[in-house]
């Protein structure tokens, strides 16, 4: 498949993403107020649909296109500790990454997660398998630190890295494991 042919597919799965696209027209449609008269950037405007919200909502101009040539690599590298409670006896062998979305400053709270026990979106999640498991049990916490960083030789690939720290009853479990996100 030819790069703009796989362009076109995501365009494609993002338009029939209908969370996303129902969640973001709903946003501003029930929040006129925010968007009158008001200059609005779509970073990433891909489609354009969101800057055609942004208008029907009310905005004086919108922008769809920016240069970010001034960003630098170290704006795009984080490194963030975690906590996760264990809910039930079982085994871990990866660990799962999603993002919640929530406008809040709105008279209507909207929002929507790309969670897997929520409805689809084209974000899908991110799954990072873990060399060893662990055995887990209710009530136990799981702590860490992800870190992100841009791959230095493909500007497009990710590179993570997990810190795993675990002091369970039956195992324990201390590690660090690189990954890459193609």
């Amino acid at each position: 498949m030819a790069a703009a042919e796989a362009a076109n597919c995501i365009m494609e799965e993002m338009l029939k993403d209908e969370v996303r696209t129902l969640t973001y027209r709903n946003s501003m449609f029930h929040n006129r107020h925010l968007f009158k008269d008001k200059v609005v950037l779509d970073v990433g405007s891909g489609t354009g649909i969101l800057c055609m919200f942004a208008a029907k909502a009310g905005a004086r101009k919108v922008i769809g296109e920016v240069d970010i040539y001034t960003v630098k690599v170290e704006d795009l590298t984080f490194t963030s500790p975690f906590c996760l409670q264990v809910k039930r006896n079982d085994y871990v062998h990866a660990l799962v990454a999603y993002f919640n979305i929530e406008f809040t400053r709105c008279h209507k709270r909207t929002g929507f997660s790309t969670s897997p026990e929520s409805p689809y979106t084209h974000w899908k999640q991110t799954v990072f398998y873990m060399e060893d498991y662990l055995t887990v049990k209710t009530g136990e916490e799981i702590f860490g630190t992800i870190g992100m960083r841009p791959n230095a030789k493909n500007n497009r690939d990710l590179d993570f890295t997990i810190d795993l720290d675990f002091k369970g009853q039956l195992c324990e479990l201390s590690c660090s494991t690189d990954y890459r996100m193609r």
